[in-house]
């Protein structure tokens, strides 16, 4: 109690006095009383202290008379809560007046005013007692109180100095009145003392980072002061101490006190990497939105039940009509029946799994009402709503698909051209040695018959074999077409008249059952082709178309036409890749007989292939080797129970027809001299002298092309030379240019069983003197000799 009397009355103001100690064994020496020039000063002084302190004397100076005594005394009025300290103090007081007054009339006065002061004390003494322990309670409720407060500012001092965010406080007239150290940091000060104080909108905020000044009174922060309310700002910034601007994002709140607003807290935040992360992503989406909105490729996204939420700009550029018309609807209607479920499988499969997976290939309506083939990457991924979506990339791959299907027709009659490139070669060279081989039969056959009567019982014999011979030899010529080297006597043909002259000999060829029409065209021009082989190609498909009719009642048709080909045209004409834009001649011939499946069209250029039950398999591929001899290309139409077309395409010439005339001499005539014979068959050396012999020639033989030479230098110049064309180590065309650097005027027949046009080709104003083709009779020889005696 003494301690807090003493804590209300220490701050005296000038002229007030106090005791400097405030106990009791003190009273005496030194009375208890506060001097103070009068009254009123110490009531002013005290203010509402003054009741708790009554019983504390006033004294207005040292020295005082009793009669200046006594009217103070009679003020006294003793306090409970000075009784302890103050009784003794009082009779102190008492017996001073005793002393300096001594009449009696004050001595009773005083033994009554004793009285009264004991009786006083006893009260006081059971009313202290109460308020004693009122006061210990009020005390210890307000140390708690006091704890409590201290408590919860070393809180809020935690808080602040360990909050991220930064917050400082200012007055009403914008001075610091207090920062944590994040914002410290952040502006870059060391310590509170470098900001308390000063006045933060001209520290941090007056200008903008461009240098533009902001007026106080606009400052947005000032806004809590003028308006009383709370102001949050996202863009705008706070200048550091080295003076870099930092963006920043703030809120500021007014802090009152009984309801007047006395400052601002203003709690803020550095946002620089918020906004390299903004700028970052707003730079990733305009490159997102651009690469969207530019891709070839359409983008899409699917919700789970295939509702169409975002459709990229490209899908007008694949199907003709907006993506808003897709928009928020299934995808189903836009995709063709039979492709449906096969996307919603894919669908389910993806958003059940969360792979990332390719589609099927499937078919999307056009705004043209075509079809289009699409193919989609796609994968899952969660939306903003946390719903599960379908991200895809589609691509149209129509072209690419008929580009592929193009490329694997091209590639299988590129394999199929090699395949028969092959096998032509095979017949080529199985014809070369057959020819041999037959030239020895039948020149030993031609001979004999010669030699030997009419009458001979042999002579039949012989000419049996002469002609077994002959129809191999037509054998070998089918395996030179085959090969694509059969023409053999080339002639400008109207394709007309020769499918008329044919007419009758193909009608009875046929069944009866089956008509046989003719179609020709008008003004068609003439074909540099080989009569013969054109009748082949002609009677082998008008068979065929025969007997796919079989027994039943048919049609046949022949009809001819000039076309102009371009390179897309004739992609799909098999022998394509020898074929030269422009104008051909077009033989078609179709029947509406059983037709055929793709398998079977696929193999019946195959050699040996056949859907007869007996047949030798080699009439289509003749066919195909007489049309790629003559330059031409092949085309079939054909499915089962449809019937069969096969186009021929040759190539068409303006020329104007020739009939080709054969020169015949005389059976007696002989020659003399000496003729160099060179080939690699030792049969076709022994019946080539014996006819040359014959016909009255001196021989000289050679292996090959090397001993030809040796020959034709260790002996005088042969008349002429009969030189095969096809031989090892040195073959017939090397040969002929050996010889005429030996003879510039050498004469020499070239003999092949290839036709005479692809011979002579080769030596077109090489000077090669005449040509025979294997197997050759000796009136053949003999004609081919004639031929050149006159050069």
């Amino acid at each position: 109690m003494k301690n807090r009397l003493f804590s209300l009355c220490t701050p005296c103001p000038d002229g007030f006095t106090f005791c400097r100690e405030f106990r009791i064994i003190d009273f005496r020496r030194a009375p208890f009383a506060l001097y103070a020039p009068s009254s009123e000063a110490a009531r002013d002084f005290l203010g509402h202290h003054l009741q708790r302190l009554a019983g504390v004397i006033l004294i207005p100076g040292e020295h005082l008379s009793s009669e200046e005594v006594a009217p103070l005394v009679s003020q006294i009025v003793i306090s409970p809560v000075m009784l302890p300290y103050l009784a003794d103090f009082a009779i102190h007081q008492l017996v001073q007046l005793d002393r300096r007054i001594g009449s009696e009339e004050r001595r009773s006065f005083l033994a009554l005013e004793n009285e009264r002061l004991e009786l006083n004390n006893q009260r006081a003494s059971e009313e202290f007692s109460r308020f004693r322990s009122s006061l210990l309670h009020e005390i210890e409720e307000r140390r708690a109180a006091e704890r409590q407060l201290v408590e919860s500012e070393e809180l809020l001092r935690l808080i602040m100095s360990s909050t991220v965010e930064a917050i400082y406080g200012i007055n009403t007239e914008g001075f610091c009145t207090f920062a944590n150290e994040s914002c410290l940091k952040m502006l870059g000060y060391g310590h509170i003392g470098e900001v308390l104080g000063r006045n933060m909108h001209e520290l941090i905020h007056c200008r903008t980072p461009d240098g533009l000044p902001i007026p106080q009174d606009q400052c947005r922060i000032f806004k809590a002061f003028r308006e009383g309310v709370g102001v949050t700002v996202t863009d705008e910034f706070f200048l550091r101490r080295d003076g870099d601007s930092l963006p920043v994002e703030y809120s500021s709140y007014p802090i009152r006190k009984d309801g007047i607003v006395v400052g601002a807290v203003v709690t803020w935040r550095d946002i620089t990497e918020r906004r390299l992360r903004e700028e970052m992503l707003k730079e990733s989406e305009e490159k997102f939105r651009s690469l969207v909105e530019n891709s070839i490729d359409v983008i899409f996204v699917l919700d789970a039940k295939g509702v169409f939420r975002f459709v990229s700009p490209s899908w007008e550029k694949h199907f003709g009509y907006p993506a808003s018309e897709v928009l928020n609807h299934d995808f189903a209607p836009f995709v063709h029946a039979d492709d449906v479920g096969a996307c919603f499988e894919y669908l389910v499969k993806v958003m059940g799994t969360g792979e990332a997976a390719t589609s099927p290939i499937y078919r999307v309506h056009h705004a043209d009402g075509s079809w289009r083939s699409f193919v989609a990457n796609g994968s899952r991924y969660q939306g903003a709503s946390g719903e599960p979506l379908y991200l895809g990339i589609g691509r149209d791959v129509t072209d690419q698909l008929r580009a592929d299907e193009e490329h694997l027709i091209m590639e299988r009659q590129l394999l199929h051209a090699q395949k028969l490139e092959s096998l032509g070669v095979m017949a080529g060279g199985i014809a070369h040695d057959f020819n041999n081989i037959l030239t020895a039969i039948i020149g030993n056959a031609d001979l004999a018959l010669m030699r030997i009567g009419n009458e001979s019982p042999v002579a039949e014999n012989l000419r049996r074999i002469e002609q077994a011979a002959a129809r191999a030899a037509d054998l070998a010529k089918q395996m030179l077409a085959y090969s694509g080297k059969g023409k053999f006597m080339v002639e400008h043909i109207d394709l007309n008249r020769l499918l008329e002259e044919m007419l009758h000999m193909l009608e009875i060829s046929i069944s009866k059952k089956t008509v046989l029409r003719l179609k020709p065209a008008s003004a068609l021009p003439t074909l540099e082709a080989d009569a013969t082989q054109l009748r082949q190609i002609i009677m082998n498909l008008v068979i065929n178309a025969s007997e796919a009719i079989g027994d039943n009642s048919g049609v046949i048709t022949i009809s001819t036409d000039l076309v102009n080909c371009d390179k897309n045209y004739l992609k799909n004409i098999l022998n394509n890749e020898d074929l030269d834009e422009g104008a051909y001649v077009c033989l078609e011939i179709s029947d509406t007989g059983c037709g055929m499946d793709r398998d079977t069209v696929a193999k019946i250029y195959d050699p040996f292939f056949t859907t007869k039950f007996t047949g030798r398999g080699l009439g289509m591929a003749a066919v195909l080797g007489i049309v790629r001899g003559h330059k031409g290309g092949i085309k079939v139409y054909s499915e089962p129970g449809m019937g069969s077309a096969f186009k021929i395409f040759l190539p068409a010439s303006n020329r104007p027809v020739v009939t080709a005339k054969r020169h015949v001499q005389g059976e007696e005539w002989q020659g003399s001299g000496t003729v160099l014979l060179v080939d690699d068959e030792e049969t076709v050396r022994e019946i080539g002298s014996e006819m040359l012999n014959t016909l009255g020639f001196q021989v000289i033989t050679a292996v090959d092309g090397r001993d030809a030479l040796e020959k034709f230098e260790c002996n005088p110049a042969p008349d002429f030379v009969v030189l095969d064309l096809t031989m090892p180590r040195m073959d017939g065309e090397q040969c002929f240019r050996e010889l005429r650097q030996l003879k510039r005027d050498v004469k020499v027949i070239m003999s092949s069983g290839y036709n005479e046009q692809d011979v002579t080709r080769k030596f077109v104003g090489k000077g090669l003197a005449g040509f025979i083709q294997k197997p050759y009779k000796l009136l053949e020889l003999k004609e081919a000799i004639m031929r050149i005696s006159n050069l």
